[in-house]
């Protein structure tokens, strides 16, 4: 008998098969998210809108989801590699501005917080 209560269920490979599958699974998903994340910054849409795009472009060809996802992952890439140090510097000062953005929403947050506690 085995310490653990799911050894006794699984027949011999099948918790091999089913660990490849789940890390399929899960590997697959990253892919379409990261897809999704760059269809919203790329169109300026929201995570459901980058999944319509992403279902759309699958049933359109018959083809699975996670592997249109990263062909457009593919493709962005390479886009953004084409596009040269002048397009580079400014996504970098966007991301670097990004930082400063963050500190005044923090900074009202924190009014807002002090004036509502009557500080």
């Amino acid at each position: 008998m085995s310490n653990n209560a799911g050894d006794d269920i699984l027949l011999p490979g099948e918790r091999q098969r089913l660990w490849d599958e789940m890390r399929a699974y899960y590997e697959r998903r990253a892919i379409i998210e990261q897809a999704k994340g760059m269809l919203m910054f790329v169109l300026g849409i929201d995570s459901g809108q980058a999944f319509d795009v992403l279902r759309s472009c699958s049933q359109l060809r018959n083809i699975k989801l996670y592997l249109v996802a990263e062909q457009i992952q593919k493709d962005l890439v390479g886009l953004a590699a084409i596009q040269g140090p002048l397009g580079k510097h400014a996504i970098a000062r966007v991301i670097g501005a990004a930082s400063v953005r963050i500190d005044d929403v923090v900074d009202r947050h924190r009014k807002i917080d002090n004036h509502a506690e009557g500080h």
